[in-house]
């Protein structure tokens, strides 16, 4: 069951699109949220175990935790139950609500050393990763030597004719940095004048970026839903890069077998477990236009030694961990009796 809420900029899921789902009515006041009709059911006795979001702000779910923790019924979180170095309000709160619980589900090692940062013990913390499309289809196709390829002529026609396509998918927020990306481009067109960007995504920063880049050079695109449009500009790329924090875009970019520019930051998502440095990825440190530069030259270099079987390898390891059957199992293990 879902409340009929969601905070990121995504096509909503609807009843008919999965078998099971029910959308139930979300009623709000101010920050707050309560779920209608999914606390009774929820704390009913035809439930052993009940799987939820952490989410601090929902009324709802504070009521089926409590009420599950007095009744001694099995209540686990799935998520990011904290942040690293936090040391806000809003993790102390997170840290209560994580005792509250029978155990974490979380996304990976970065995500499970900070849910145990506040003293929680490890042991009610269980990794089983992160996941959003099916990866069998990339799997299946086994075109891993082709990927590779093909990330070796982008990175020679961008030495060779100065034809150089970055590529930034995700919310325009200004948390995101994404000046610093834009100025990185702008020099990295003095060596490569054909480089282009392109942004798919929106948020509060895009009207400022529009403004201060407006060149031709820097391509806004909004969101792209079509996931045979969005496979077309992953194709496209030369590269992938998120200047300062990264998540499931670098499961995106796997699946399309496109070389990632990382930022090092200890508060990315742990989706960027799944990247082999020197392999389908290069590190930088967050923020850093210099960074982004050196992390290209890099991997302009590294590209051409690749072996086509530690990429394969790399690629298929994590994309078969990062898939929704595999995640799937994990819960069902962790939630186990």
């Amino acid at each position: 069951m879902a409340g009929r809420n969601s905070r990121a900029n995504i096509d909503a899921l609807d009843e008919s699109d999965l078998e099971g789902l029910q959308i139930v009515p979300t009623f709000r006041v101010g920050p707050f949220s309560w779920d209608r009709r999914i606390v009774r059911r929820a704390l009913s006795d035809g439930y052993t175990t009940v799987i939820l979001g952490p989410a601090t702000l929902s009324l709802s779910t504070w009521a089926i935790l409590i009420g599950r923790r007095v009744a001694r019924r099995r209540t686990f979180l799935w998520g990011q139950c904290g942040r690293y170095g936090d040391r806000s309000l809003k993790r102390h709160v997170q840290e209560l609500m994580n005792r509250l619980a029978t155990g974490l589900l979380v996304y990976g090692k970065k995500e499970a050393n900070a849910a145990t940062q506040l003293g929680l013990d490890s042991r009610k913390v269980t990794v089983v990763n992160n996941a959003t499309h099916s990866n069998e289809d990339v799997l299946r196709a086994d075109d891993h030597e082709e990927q590779l390829a093909r990330a070796q002529r982008a990175a020679y026609r961008a030495k060779t004719e100065g034809d150089l396509r970055i590529l930034f998918v995700g919310r325009l927020n200004a948390d995101k940095r994404l000046d610093v990306l834009l100025r990185a481009t702008e020099q990295l067109r003095q060596r490569y004048p054909s480089t282009v960007i392109d942004l798919i995504g929106d948020g509060d920063a895009r009207d400022d970026l529009r403004k201060n880049f407006p060149e031709e050079w820097v391509r806004f695109h909004g969101w792209v839903y079509d996931t045979e449009e969005l496979a077309h500009y992953f194709q496209a790329a030369t590269f992938v890069c998120s200047p300062f924090h990264m998540g499931l875009l670098a499961i995106d970019a796997l699946r399309a077998g496109t070389p990632v520019l990382v930022p090092d930051n200890p508060m990315n998502g742990s989706e960027v477990e799944a990247l082999t440095p020197g392999i389908n990825a290069v590190r930088f440190p967050p923020g850093e236009e210099r960074g982004i530069l050196l992390a290209a030259e890099s991997w302009f270099r590294a590209v051409e030694e690749i072996d086509a079987v530690e990429f394969r390898e790399a690629r298929t390891t994590a994309l078969s961990t990062w898939d929704p059957v595999n995640v799937a199992a994990s819960i069902r293990r962790a939630t186990a009796d």
